[in-house]
């Protein structure tokens, strides 16, 4: 029997990055399970509703993901699910409620999948400057894993390398004394699937309140990097292994 793999993202109502980072992994999958039917959600409900009424495009929310793949024929047990997120906060508990079919996890998981991720990812030699990546964060348990990201890169020896968040529990502000006595210049990346709103806004703009801007006031150098996770390679690798072994259980 066929299997059905829904990709769940939360989604963004930017066509650039949408095309650059989400569209590049579902790309990739696909191409790489292609006897398996894959199809795409996005579980926050204002993005689907602002898509559609900017761009006349419907996108499934992930009932609706299901019910499609049930109404093509695919049974229950043969539906999968992997996450797109970062962290298993609220969107993926909207996933996880469904109890249905086999869920993946999302990004950043356990120690272990951490780890693994960070692994993927380049970093700047200490000559180069501090690099700050800039994460979501939640007022869920799971923001959590922003600070054991961090912990694992101190640990590993990367440390011009920093997470802090624009909703979570560590923000610029806790790290900004350190930056600042290190004199050297910031490199800004997103620590996210997407280089969407709150990278182009809260991370680069030249809005007072943005990383870039609190930065350059504080007599920094800094360098932005607009490149969302599902642009990495080695973060879509990531999401084939974890299909892989979510479609071998």
């Amino acid at each position: 029997m066929k299997k059905g793999l829904i990709l769940a993202s939360f989604g963004t109502t930017h066509i650039d990055t949408r095309e650059k980072a989400i569209e590049n992994i579902e790309k990739a999958l696909a191409d790489h399970f292609p006897d398996v039917n894959c199809l795409r959600c996005f579980t926050s409900r204002i993005v689907v509703k602002r898509i559609k009424e900017n761009e006349g495009i419907s996108i499934f929310n992930e009932k609706e993901a299901i019910q499609a793949l049930l109404d093509s024929g695919i049974q229950e047990e043969d539906i999968y699910i992997q996450p797109l997120h970062m962290i298993p906060g609220v969107e993926y508990e909207k996933l996880a409620a469904l109890k249905i079919g086999h869920l993946g996890e999302p990004l950043l998981y356990d120690e272990e999948s951490i780890r693994k991720v960070l692994t993927r990812l380049s970093f700047p030699d200490k000559e180069e400057g501090n690099l700050v990546l800039f994460g979501h964060g939640s007022y869920h348990k799971s923001d959590d894993f922003y600070q054991k990201a961090q912990e694992i890169l101190d640990s590993t020896g990367h440390d011009n390398v920093y997470v802090v968040t624009v909703e979570g529990s560590v923000t610029i502000e806790d790290i900004l004394d350190e930056l600042v006595a290190s004199g050297k210049k910031v490199i800004l990346k997103p620590f996210m699937i997407v280089a969407g709103d709150h990278a182009k806004n809260d991370m680069a703009s030249d809005d007072p309140e943005s990383l870039k801007s609190i930065l350059e006031r504080a007599g920094l150098e800094t360098e932005v990097v607009m490149k969302g996770l599902g642009e990495e390679p080695g973060i879509v690798e990531e999401f084939i292994e974890r299909v892989e072994g979510l479609l071998g259980d």
